[in-house]
């Protein structure tokens, strides 16, 4: 088996239809065509195809599909929950679809690149994350490129016109996680390849940091900052982490000089002052989660059982906080506005599918394979500040546990890392085109 670059799997023609698909899935997510949201066409036409492809081809029978099916089952639970929440609760029928929509194409995903065995392409997707997302960011920040998200800005607390930056996507949050999720997969290849192989996912592991600070959106940064304590614990390499310490207070350092007005916009963000909360305490540095999050759990604890079991849907939850809190807003904590949208039921789900999926992850992790527990702990984290509600992000971290569940299944002398050291387990996310589970089976 030949040995090979860390950038093997990024060959130019496959990484270009990797770039056009991620820019044009989300760039024009929210354009019309025909008086038709793109993001609806092509949303139900993936989900067909992907139904058609799932019942056509027989489910293989492996320790791989064995082991991930109970997640699926409570996945499929959570898909549903706002269908029953729909039948027995207060949920509208609008919503109840959207929220559908959003839980199904994930599992759809997943499903599909099991049925068609694409592992090598689910690698390609993951690697290419990073690359993609610092080079999109050049036109973006030189003005070819429009943002297409709202401008954020602090101009109504401290009159600063700074805008946080969304990249392709609808709006920081979103941006955000994206950049987390890209950042903690070039990191996890950088600490266990050779540094003269991994330089590149160095490279775009400090740009995705960058870029993600650029967002001001401190769920993401929380997210980074759990996932690589996440991967310093699996890998041992708790000494590398002074690397990206160093990067972040060379960035800061740089944006201070460069843009003296971030300073304080960034101050400002990270106490929380926003159009919202403008003091000092506790819940103004969560820009007012604290206080939404109490009035939505009074709420609830106001409500009759079949609501309080199956849900009021958003927009009559939205109405009870704002009653309480003085701002019609999502609790912006998944399992508080779980709770409060589809009830008890779909907390229940949501719960399941999560315990699952972090033992899985942490099974693949005492195996040798930590990406997907660390892309786990930080999309949950990133939930229990602002929300699951980001279909590609799930997407990216549901596909790195199964290939890594992929790998685990793998007999041991079949795993070769490029440079392995014994005392750092190997990752299908630093291997080499020629391992078995790169390949289409």
């Amino acid at each position: 088996m030949r040995e090979a670059s860390p950038l093997s799997l990024l060959e130019p023609r496959r990484l270009a239809a990797v770039f056009g698909l991620l820019f044009v899935l989300n760039y024009f997510d929210t354009a019309a065509v025909g008086g038709v949201k793109f993001a609806l066409v092509w949303r139900a036409a993936f989900v067909a195809f992907a139904l058609a492809v799932i019942a056509s081809r027989p489910w293989r029978d492996d320790p791989v599909t064995r082991g991930l099916a109970p997640l699926f089952w409570a996945w499929s639970a959570y898909v549903a929950a706002p269908l029953v929440s729909l039948a027995f609760g207060g949920v509208t029928t609008a919503l109840a679809f959207e929220a559908t929509g959003h839980r199904l194409l994930p599992l759809l995903v997943v499903l599909l690149m099991i049925s068609l065995r694409r592992v090598a392409e689910a690698d390609l997707l993951l690697r290419g994350l990073a690359f993609f997302l610092c080079a999109v960011s050049v036109p973006l920040y030189l003005g070819v490129i429009a943002p297409i998200a709202q401008p954020f800005t602090l101009e109504h607390v401290i009159g600063l016109t700074a805008r946080a930056y969304t990249s392709v996507f609808q709006n920081q949050h979103s941006a955000a996680l994206a950049h987390a999720i890209a950042a903690l997969v070039a990191w996890s290849i950088v600490v266990r390849v050779p540094r003269t192989q991994s330089w590149p996912y160095a490279a775009a592991f400090v740009g995705c940091v960058a870029l993600n600070a650029a967002t001001t959106a401190r769920a993401g940064l929380a997210a980074v900052a759990i996932g690589l304590l996440v991967l310093a614990a699996a890998t041992r390499s708790w000494r590398l982490l002074l690397v990206p310490l160093a990067a972040a207070i060379l960035v800061a350092l740089h944006a201070m000089v460069a843009w003296p007005q971030l300073y304080e916009f960034a101050t400002e963000r990270m106490l929380g002052r926003t159009m919202y909360q403008a003091g000092l305490s506790a819940d103004a540095f969560t820009s007012g989660r604290l206080s939404l999050q109490q009035a939505a759990l009074d709420a609830y604890s106001r409500q009759d059982f079949m609501l309080q079991a199956f849900g009021m849907g958003r927009d009559m939850a939205m109405a009870q906080i704002g009653l309480r809190a003085g701002s019609e807003l999502m609790a912006h904590n998944a399992f508080v506005d779980e709770l409060l949208n589809h009830g008890a039921a779909g907390l229940a789900a949501l719960l399941a599918m999560l315990t699952i999926a972090g033992r899985t992850a942490y099974r693949n992790a005492r195996a040798g394979f930590p990406l997907g527990l660390a892309l786990f702990c930080a999309v949950a984290v990133f939930g229990a500040l602002q929300s699951f509600d980001y279909s590609l992000h799930v997407s990216l971290a549901a596909l790195a546990i199964w290939l890594e569940s992929e790998c685990r299944a793998q007999p041991r002398e079949g795993v070769r890392a490029i440079a392995p050291a014994p005392a750092r387990p190997v990752t299908a996310l630093s291997s080499q085109m020629d391992n078995p589970w790169l390949q289409t089976r």
